[in-house]
């Protein structure tokens, strides 16, 4: 099992693993040759490496960071468990900067990755700013010494120089990859003569210095994973010392390891494939190899590897949001290393004595966060167990509420913050929950939030007009008085008793009028602890629930609107019927917010319960994100102006669901239901996916990258599909889920350029396809029983691969030649079978009569046109371009150049558009920024901003379909997001 597990490795590393078998070569560190022994004959005296074949006299680990950007979840375990490695056995602890790699240095990166250490706990002996006997601690002033270590390795014929051209060495690669060999270096320049290579460097030719891998195989000893084998014919002769002057990781690594005298490598399991490179090195050098332990990788709860596209990843982003340091040290602690006892609550102290090396597991560990908010909520509960700990978690979230309440934050103490959190201890996983979750200890609540509207129709408004008004009388003669818990009970049971109400009707009551939220500590607890401030030296229980009684009085006797404060006239209008009101102005309190609005819709509807709708509102354009009292001022409006809202169902957030790896980019994606989906790629193949998003086929036929896909016909289990590529073909093909079997059905020839789009018409009785020939190709859809005559341009064979002769060829009907320049996109209109529409990169945008074969109008761009789409319900086209504007186009328009409307928001050019199946308004769009935006195009801004995957990385293609918006881009990564199914906003 461990073998097949590291195979997984061999496409970065080239080792092939193997359980040890026979007998297994042995180092023995007393039979090392004389001429490798050359360590301590070259004198470096900088250091003090352990003597060979000597046990260390003290265990000495590091942690050996690259400064390429803020210290992750992988990166503190395993600083930590080196850390406490060292505590536990009475041993140091280095901190080593390993920035070799200077184009993934970043500036200031250094000083984050301490930072997040020393806000970790996690503290060093020897490295950076703090000292040690073997300074430097930064690789990138220890230059020197590799040098001659690597150039002792040559004179040892250990190592030798490379002076193959990068453009060599990708023919190699390519040339193995195509044989199914692994891809690696085929050692050209190791039978170099050592005077051939030594006169080639000294005039000044660029190289590196590559290792001499011997024969035989190697075996890594590691606390882990056990003895693990490696054939040495499977491990590459890899790069020790670039051209640059600058190490690799596996020279530097094992240099500084010896010469610092490291002990124990305790690292990730993806260096594992990289030990035996190390274990020869050490070999070579006539050195002992320290002793390794390589750490289960990190994963994501759907087992993908955890990396920054996976969402928080940084220590630094867990600390912003609250989490305690020692909570976050308790959980990486976890991943991967059981402590042999069901004890799960740990300090750095209680892990130091329990931790060992030898419960650390083989398995990858699950990052669930869910735990980690379990374990932030014990360390929560033990900080809350002393003053002091309440005081610094007051500390902590005091800029939070200071950003809320402005100068009104002085008005409650570090003492009042941390009675709040002791009363909440039980309920909440983080301190950063008190401000957001349990405002109503700091201000009156409004009651228009979508809790509160919601807690208010299962209490009921009756309920609360019986119960209130004996509430307001007893607070009342209650004066300036703290209640305690008990007293507040006894003001509670005597209200229940009066109306023949049980007690729980009037706790709800009571909850929610002090809190307007349904979640909370209990009402006789809440009611204590707001006592506990001292305002003007006016206690705050009774103030607090007499503000609270009456404005839910006021709130549920007007509308269920709070009615205090200006007012203004709203006239309410829609275009979706099922949900129009008479459009008469309503006096509608100006403070109200959309959550308020939508109350008032839903109430006029009288939709109640599971009935009531979420709806946003328009006003000029603009969806509103204030309350109407702040727009008015915005727009330095008078509260005396009617104000004409337009309100629509409002979408919910999209949301992510999986990210699918591929081998190159996703320059391709559709979906469909209920087939699944089709992903096309730079890796020459097209994926087919089930509805279940699992890869069931992957269909190889073509020799160029695949840039567009298209379905023609599906039924769940079988189906057929069209892909084009860059090998200027179009294949057809047939599949079936239920034997998990594929075929090409036909190949369609005829263009001279790369494809880079197909289209199906609406009645799937032809399709289009567009080319960097600039030609346009009509084919039917039709089987055909034998080839068709393809007449070949003499040029386009000397350039065009040998194609199979066992599939059948198929020519277009027709060609369209209009366009000057590549045709990037084309699409058919869903209401006409004979209607296209094309872009390319003549900047035009062009309508055709495809039976007549004539360009009917042209619409002349500012930008070479990259994306089409073709909306059945608004009839508007929407196109991408080679800037970050959106344009909408009337198609039934003759005239050339007017725009109908544009979107801006993007940051780089717009590569893919797809329209909403369902509505007339909603439109997705990818872009190179490598974001995705969705866009209610009656506003002007975005509606949300979606993350493709990794930040930069471009998006090549969206495709959205019923619930499903699948995206394709440069990290060869196929996303998820669900989206919500709209009716037709104008139709319904």
């Amino acid at each position: 099992m461990l073998a097949q597990r590291y195979r997984l490795f061999t496409r970065t590393s080239h080792a092939l693993l193997t359980r040890p078998t026979g007998h297994a070569l042995k180092w023995n560190a007393n039979a090392v040759c004389r001429n490798c022994q050359f360590a301590s004959q070259r004198g470096y005296t900088s250091s003090s490496p352990t003597t060979l074949g000597e046990a260390s006299p003290t265990t000495r680990v590091r942690f050996a960071p690259s400064p390429t950007g803020h210290l992750h979840l992988g990166g503190l375990r395993t600083a930590l468990y080196n850390s406490l490695l060292a505590r536990q056995e009475g041993g140091k602890c280095i901190l080593r900067i390993e920035d070799t790699d200077q184009t993934r240095y970043v500036p200031g990166a250094t000083e984050s990755l301490i930072r997040a250490l020393e806000w970790a706990g996690v503290t060093f002996d020897e490295g950076p700013g703090i000292g040690g006997p073997h300074e430097p601690y930064q690789q990138s002033k220890r230059l020197e010494l590799y040098k001659q270590h690597a150039e002792t390795l040559i004179k040892h014929d250990h190592a030798y120089r490379c002076f193959c051209s990068p453009e060599r060495l990708s023919l190699v690669r390519l040339e193995a990859q195509k044989s199914g060999r692994i891809a690696s270096y085929d050692g050209k320049c190791s039978n170099l003569s050592k005077q051939e290579s030594q006169e080639r460097a000294e005039k000044g030719e660029a190289h590196v210095i590559r290792m001499k891998v011997p024969d035989g195989k190697t075996i890594v000893h590691d606390k882990v994973h056990g003895k693990v084998e490696f054939m040495n014919k499977e491990v590459d002769d890899s790069v020790l010392m670039k051209s640059d002057g600058f190490p690799t990781y596996h020279l530097a690594n094992v240099v500084d390891d010896h010469l610092m005298g490291i002990t124990h490598v305790i690292r990730g399991q993806e260096w594992l494939p990289s030990a035996p490179k190390h274990v020869i090195l050490y070999n070579m050098f006539g050195w002992k190899e320290p002793m390794f332990a390589h750490v289960p990788l990190l994963l994501n709860p759907d087992k993908s590897k955890l990396s920054k596209r996976s969402g928080d990843v940084n220590v630094e982003d867990y600390r912003d949001k609250g989490y305690f340091p020692e909570a976050v040290v308790n959980f990486v602690a976890l991943l991967g290393w059981h402590p042999g006892s069901t004890e799960e609550i740990f300090d750095l102290e209680g892990l130091t004595k329990a931790f060992s090396l030898e419960n650390i597991q083989q398995s990858n560990a699950v990052v669930l966060r869910e735990k980690l908010d379990w374990i932030n909520k014990m360390h929560l509960i033990r900080r809350a167990e002393t003053k002091e700990g309440l005081l610094a978690m007051a500390a902590m979230i005091r800029p939070k509420i200071e950003a809320d309440l402005g100068p009104l934050a002085n008005e409650y103490t570090d003492e009042y913050i941390g009675q709040v959190i002791n009363t909440l201890k039980e309920r909440i996983k983080n301190v950063n929950d008190v401000p957001t979750l349990c405002g109503y200890y700091f201000k009156t609540p409004t009651y228009t939030s979508e809790e509160s509207v919601a807690y208010l129709s299962k209490v009921g408004a009756e309920t609360l007009l019986k119960v209130l008004p004996k509430a307001l009388s007893e607070l009342k003669s209650k004066g300036d008085v703290i209640l305690e818990k008990e007293e507040a009970k006894q003001v509670l049971k005597a209200i229940a008793d009066e109306h023949k109400l049980k007690l729980p009707v009037v706790m709800n009551a009571l909850r929610y009028t002090v809190s307007g939220v349904k979640v909370g500590a209990g009402v006789p607890e809440t009611l204590s602890t707001l006592g506990r401030n001292e305002v003007d030296s006016i206690k705050r229980p009774v103030k607090h629930s007499l503000a609270s009684l009456t404005t839910l009085l006021i709130y549920i006797t007007t509308m269920d609107s709070i009615a205090d404060g200006p007012q203004v006239q709203v006239k309410f209008v829609t275009q979706q019927r099922q949900f129009a009101i008479p459009e008469t102005a309503i006096q509608t309190p100006a403070r109200l917010r959309r959550y308020g609005l939508s109350q008032i819709i839903n109430l006029v509807l009288q939709n109640e319960g599971e009935k009531q709708r979420p709806f946003d509102f328009l006003i000029d354009g603009e969806f509103l994100r204030t309350s109407l009292a702040e727009y008015l001022e915005e727009k330095n409006m008078s509260t005396e102006n009617v104000l004409t809202i337009e309100y629509v169902e409002s979408m919910l957030p999209p949301t992510p669901l999986s990210s699918y790896e591929h081998d190159d980019w996703v320059s391709a994606v559709q979906a469909h239901h209920p087939g699944g989906f089709l992903t096309g790629s730079y890796d020459n193949h097209v994926r087919l996916w089930n509805k279940q998003a699992e890869c069931t086929q992957i269909l190889t036929g073509h020799s160029g990258a695949v840039k567009a896909v298209q379905w023609i016909t599906s039924d769940g289990d079988n189906g057929t599909l069209l892909s084009g590529a860059l090998d200027r073909s179009i294949l057809a093909w047939e599949y079936s889920h239920a034997d998990n079997s594929h075929s090409i059905l036909y190949e369609c020839r005829g263009h001279t350029g790369g494809v880079e789009s197909i289209t199906l018409n609406a009645s799937g009785d032809k399709f289009a396809s567009g080319s960097a020939d600039a030609t346009i190709k009509i084919w039917t859809t039709t089987i055909p029983t034998v080839s068709d005559h393809i007449e070949e341009v003499t040029e386009t064979r000397k350039k065009r691969k040998t194609v199979k002769e066992d599939r059948i060829l198929k020519a277009p009907i027709s060609s369209l030649t209009a366009h000057t320049g590549p045709v990037s996109a084309v699409t058919f209109s869903s209401t006409s079978a004979d209607t296209l529409y094309s872009g390319g990169w003549d900047h035009s945008v062009r309508v055709w009569d495809i039976e007549n074969s004539v360009n009917v109008t042209t619409k002349n761009c500012e930008k070479v046109v990259h994306a089409l789409d073709y909306s059945q319900h608004s009839g508007l086209l929407a196109s991408g371009h080679a800037d970050p504007v959106i344009r909408l186009w009337d198609p039934r328009s003759e005239d050339s150049s007017v725009v109908k409307q544009t979107l801006s928001g993007h940051q780089n050019w717009v590569t893919s558009v797809s329209w909403s199946p369902s509505s007339s308004y909603l439109l997705a769009s990818g872009s190179y920024d490598g974001l995705i935006k969705v866009w209610d195009i009656r506003a002007k801004g975005a509606l949300y901003t979606l993350s493709h995957g990794k930040a930069s990385k471009k998006v090549f293609s969206i495709d959205w379909n019923n619930d499903i918006l699948l995206s394709g881009g440069e990290d060869n990564q196929m996303k998820i997001h669900k989206v919500q199914e709209m009716t037709d906003r104008a139709e319904a």
